[in-house]
């Protein structure tokens, strides 16, 4: 069975991260690796969370340990995703999961499963909306093939095969990207010559938690400090 590997990014988020976690060892594709880059956080809540899991042999862990000076020296979740993948990871898939957002049990194996069938190597698939309350709200979804990707699709609904990954050259981790590095990421992919194909199935597969603070508070608020929050 071809292994999938789930890049998660964790900083600071002991409130959603085990939600993160149990989406991902709850999945019922059985290769599967969880790849944890923990950017350095200064909440203890984290690692008490992360020690739960030490000893699972699904979860390979890595913290970057960066000092707080060299924080805005790049995009710092598109560095880690990068060192997950080039350092950590062994799949011939490759799988995106911020620490405050969730899988739901089926999304692995759905998506491995088109792109098998339709022989392509980049798919996504429709994404919910979470809201910190619990409650769920709409659907994101395109039921149409993506030409250009960036700022369209959010990273947790996109996979690709570990040869489009290397193709496209990886993530930009330039500090100008902070904003929409997966956006970055899509223009790599498609500039390598690659569309990305939505599949044909309208049940979300994730779900994106709509937070306080996030990236995309921050942009419908018209508030965007420069690296405050990832």
């Amino acid at each position: 069975m071809i292994k999938a590997s789930v890049i998660l990014t964790s900083y600071n988020k002991p409130l959603y991260l085990e939600r993160a976690i149990s989406s991902v060892l709850n999945q019922s594709y059985e290769n599967i690796e969880l790849i944890i880059g923990d950017d350095s956080s200064s909440n203890a809540g984290v690692y008490k969370i992360l020690e739960n899991y030490k000893n699972n042999p699904k979860i390979k862990y890595f913290n970057t340990h960066i000092e707080e000076r060299s924080r805005g020296l790049t995009t710092r979740y598109a560095t880690v995703i990068n060192t997950a993948v080039r350092k950590y990871s062994e799949g011939d898939f490759i799988f995106y999961l911020a620490d405050d957002d969730f899988y739901y049990p089926n999304m692995v194996k759905n998506m491995m499963e088109f792109s098998f069938r339709i022989g392509k190597e980049v798919c996504f698939c429709p994404e919910q909306i979470a809201h910190t309350d619990g409650s769920l709200g709409g659907v994101r979804f395109f039921e149409h093939v993506i030409y250009k990707a960036s700022n369209v699709l959010d990273h947790n609904q996109v996979m690709s095969t570990r040869k489009a990954w290397d193709k496209a050259g990886g993530w930009d981790d330039s500090p100008h990207c902070w904003v929409n590095a997966d956006a970055h990421f899509w223009d790599r992919l498609s500039a390598a010559g690659y569309l990305f194909y939505p599949i044909d199935n309208n049940t979300p597969l994730c779900a994106k938690t709509y937070r306080e603070h996030s990236v995309q508070w921050n942009l419908t608020h018209g508030y965007f400090p420069w690296h405050g929050t990832n």
